[in-house]
């Protein structure tokens, strides 16, 4: 006869024997002692997991249960956030997002699953409704059909294993601890974070992006279709000819050169800011946009100087 403890783990309520007690509650005091309380939550309810896997039909978790449960978790070792433990990533599936919804949790799930910011998920299947199915109610009626059919075919993510699954990590103590102590944010602020309020704010930040880099990307095209054309009709007059004309002292291809940049560098600046804006990516240290800015500057200066020249050399 073998003494039994009723524990909760991970909210769910286990009948242990007493020597599988020690060896769960000893296991969990270690980890106390390095990792804080969210991660703590993290590695109690992927234990529940593999309990009730082991263990179904409210079975004992015996002994050699315990063990094997925690020999799957690995042993409790501290990390400094800085160097994570390597680990293999095991291959990603798909899964419904169900923490980070708006209906089901279609978006955030395949934004998991293809590296993609959840908002800009949202912002293409916006967009392919405005700008594809309005239009036509038969491509509406077929949107919305397939939302419906990923709804029910995708399974949701709600267990600790399948949202890392969903993100093509592997589940251990190693890997929630490393994780943390590099900054994951704990489960109550990334729902705070993830409120309807800040992915309307990003949907609108992607929406913007995107018209910057529509704009960018149509200027840069125009104005290179312009200057083919201008060089290939009148060997690159066009908007140099007023100044040829006027002050017959300007060369012309300097002065080409000179307009060009004004005009191309605030296309490109747009063109750049609309990528960022909308895959929600990080400026580099060497922040590309202000030294757009200050050779914007510095043409638009060295054009102005160079018409003054003209004008007080005539």
């Amino acid at each position: 006869m073998k003494k039994i403890e009723k524990v909760s783990i991970g909210k769910y309520a286990f009948t242990v024997e007493e020597d599988a007690f020690k060896v769960i509650s000893d296991y969990l005091s270690d980890l106390q002692a390095i990792h804080p309380a969210e991660v703590i939550e993290g590695i109690e309810e992927r234990m529940a997991e593999l309990f009730i896997d082991k263990c179904p039909g409210n079975a004992i978790v015996t002994y050699q249960i315990a063990i094997e449960v925690v020999g799957i978790l690995g042993k409790p070792e501290r990390y400094d956030g800085e160097n994570p433990p390597n680990v293999e990533q095991p291959k990603k599936k798909l899964y419904r997002d169900v923490r980070d919804k708006i209906f089901g949790g279609v978006c955030s799930g395949l934004a998991a699953f293809f590296n993609l910011d959840i908002a800009l998920m949202r912002v293409i299947w916006i967009l392919a409704f405005f700008l594809l199915c309005i239009p036509n109610h038969a491509v509406s009626g077929t949107l919305v059909i397939a939302y419906l059919v990923l709804w029910i075919c995708i399974p949701k993510a709600d267990t600790v294993q399948k949202r890392y699954e969903m993100r093509g990590e592997k589940i251990s103590v190693e890997n929630i601890g490393g994780q943390f102590g590099a900054g994951v944010k704990s489960m109550s602020d990334e729902m705070k974070e993830n409120s309807i309020l800040k992915t309307g704010v990003r949907v609108i930040e992607c929406i913007a992006g995107l018209i910057l880099l529509s704009i960018g990307v149509c200027g840069i095209v125009a104005g290179c279709c312009y200057l083919v054309g201008m060089n290939l009709i009148h060997g690159f007059v066009g908007i140099t000819d007023w100044m040829v004309a006027y002050f017959g002292i300007i060369p012309k291809l300097f002065v080409t050169i000179l307009a060009s940049l004004v005009y191309f560098i605030p296309m490109l600046g747009m063109l750049y800011a609309g990528v960022m804006m909308t895959f929600n990516l990080k400026s580099p240290r060497w922040k590309p946009g202000v030294i757009l800015f200050i050779l914007w500057l510095i043409a638009i200066i060295a054009l102005i100087c160079t018409t003054v020249f003209a004008i007080f050399a005539v």
